[in-house]
């Protein structure tokens, strides 16, 4: 288990001050400490820490920090205090600020391209875990680059380096988890999804049983393997009826924009832990709460 798991909130403070040892001491802490130390006496104090950050411009909270780095509780600080930080190694969006108007700037090309922002979201989330990676991120925007570089860099918000994509990762993953969730990417399509997925689980105990039930065929009679917009229209009739808006549903899951789906287009919703996932945003919003 990583710091970054057990504590955001310490484990940001912690790259805000490494991104600071990285640029401006040589990603080295010992560097670092011969600075803070300005009367060479081998030790630095919480006023002296603070002092000769603030000539920095630090722009985290160095009172907070010294605790951070103060782990014995001994009121001052000693090289040994910092050399952790020559070995903890972070994911790249840890170092930047969120980038916010690079975010929508992202969010607006891809559903310009895909024309729905749930098929957005299944062109990166390739494995249909229902969960986006930082890697599975950056990876589809590098090859987005490669494969439409003039729309893109005719944008000037769009992000091209690095530094750029993990901005725009941090403005979505605000907890730095490392990855994101479809209520990140778009309420709306989460929202749908997830009473599409209730109501199928609830009904017929799964969205690949779901499908099978609705698939009547042309005849209305036999299965073709296939779902129309028509038949999937059939979940919301009756008194336990699903209560997401169809077309944008159908729409959302017609990733090959064939205006059919098929069996594979709605098993991924299987695999989907959504009790666990409210569950854990639940957790979520009253841990802010209480904080």
């Amino acid at each position: 288990v990583s710091l970054l798991e057990l504590h955001t909130v310490t484990a940001m403070e912690l790259a805000r001050f490494k991104l600071l040892i990285r640029e401006r001491f040589r990603d080295t802490a010992s560097e670092v400490f011969r600075f803070l130390d300005d009367n060479r006496s081998g030790r630095v104090n919480r006023v002296t820490f603070q002092a000769r950050l603030q000539t920095l411009h630090y722009a985290g909270k160095a009172n907070k920090l010294f605790d951070y780095l103060d782990r014995q509780g001994l009121g001052v600080l000693t090289v040994h205090s910092l050399t952790f930080l020559d070995r903890w190694s972070l994911p790249p969006y840890m170092y930047y600020q969120p980038d916010k108007k690079g975010m929508r700037t992202v969010k607006e090309k891809l559903i310009d391209m895909h024309m729905h922002p749930l098929i957005a979201w299944r062109k990166i989330d390739k494995d249909g875990s229902m969960r986006i990676s930082y890697d599975e991120f950056r990876f589809y925007l590098y090859d987005m680059l490669g494969a439409n570089k003039a729309m893109c860099v005719g944008t000037s918000s769009f992000p091209k380096t690095e530094p750029d994509i993990a901005a725009v990762w941090r403005a979505m993953d605000k907890e730095c988890t490392g990855y994101i969730e479809l209520r990140d990417w778009d309420l709306k399509s989460h929202e749908h999804l997830a009473e599409f997925k209730t109501w199928a689980d609830r009904t017929y105990g799964s969205a690949t049983a779901a499908f099978r039930a609705l698939d009547t065929g042309a005849s209305g009679q036999t299965s073709n393997c296939k779902l129309s917009r028509k038949e999937l229209e059939r979940c919301t009739k009756g008194e336990d009826s699903c209560k997401a808006e169809i077309e944008f549903l159908f729409d959302g899951l017609d990733v090959n924009q064939i205006d059919y789906l098929y069996e594979a287009d709605v098993k991924f919703l299987d695999g989907w832990d959504l009790a666990w996932e409210e569950w854990q945003a639940e957790a979520e919003k009253k841990w802010s709460e209480q904080g």
